[in-house]
Formats: C-alpha cells, structure tokens, sequence
C-alpha cells in the first residue's frame, strides 16, 4: 500500500514538478522562520509557555534524528526505479520524516500558544509532507509517522503535562 500511494502521489507531482519542488525546499525553511519569530513572540507576550514553545519540538527533533539513524530505511528512490528524487538527497534515514515531524510540532507549539495560528501553521505541515512524497524524497508512511509522533508527543507536552 505505501509503494501504491508513493507511485501515485510522485505521478501527480510529476505533472507540477515546480511548484513541488518550490514547496519541498521553501516551506520548511518559512517554518524556521516562523518558529524563531514564534520564541521571539513568546518571550515578549506569554513568558510563561516559553520552555515548553522551546523545549518539546527540541524532545520532538532528537528523538525523530535517533528514531532516523536506528531505522535507517531506504529512500524511495533508492528502492523503486521508478522514482527519481526532484531535489538531490543522501541516501538513507528515511523514516520518519524529519521535516514532517518538525513542522508538525512546530504547529503543535503554536497551537499551544494560540488555536488561531495554531490550525493553519499544522494545515501546512500536512502540506509540506505531502511535497515530501510527492518528490520522492519519503514514503507516506514516514510522512504519516513523523505527523502523529509529533501530534502525540505534542498534545502531550503541551497539553497534558
């Protein structure tokens, strides 16, 4: 199932290979900016959810990273010659996805803050995973994991604890 959806997700980013690409490379790097715009804002006007807003996506980056290097799956491209990547990337660590997971918890951190910025910032996380796929950079299972590990670890982070 994950290598059908693959193949179909790389198809249809075939077809709008650009605007995949401009969207797999610039919007984790709006996300960095959001965040670090985002501590800036909690410092100055809700202090008190600072270590947290900090704290849980750093939890979130390391236990992903170490997740990454134990697993250690295969590229797409490496395993389905079908599947050519549209951004250049080293081999290996697939799963989970990374930039998946860090912009969900980013969303989850702003959700935290504040529901209104919170919804569209996770809106977009599921985008950038999609980008993922569709430039054969992931499979849809490293996408949807590193989604719910970060939804999870940050409803409990920031909700429950």
């Amino acid at each position: 199932m994950d290598k059908i959806l693959l193949k179909y997700l790389y198809n249809l980013g075939l077809k709008n290979k650009k605007a995949v690409v401009y969207t797999a490379i610039t919007l984790p790097n709006i996300f960095v900016v959001l965040y670090i715009l985002g501590i800036a804002l909690v410092f100055f006007l809700k202090r008190q959810c600072l270590l947290r807003f900090v704290l849980i996506p750093m939890v979130v980056l390391f236990t992903v990273t170490i997740i990454r290097k134990i697993v250690n799956r295969k590229r797409p491209f490496q395993v389905v010659k079908e599947i050519q990547p549209f951004i250049p990337h080293d081999d290996g660590e697939s799963f989970p996805s990374r930039h998946t997971a860090s912009s969900f918890i980013i969303g989850m951190a702003f959700l935290y803050v504040n529901i209104y910025i919170g919804v569209p910032i996770l809106v977009l996380s599921f985008v950038v995973g999609l980008s993922r796929i569709m430039a054969g950079l992931h499979y849809p299972s490293d996408v949807l994991f590193g989604g719910i590990y970060s939804i999870i670890i940050g409803y409990i982070g920031f909700f429950i604890i």
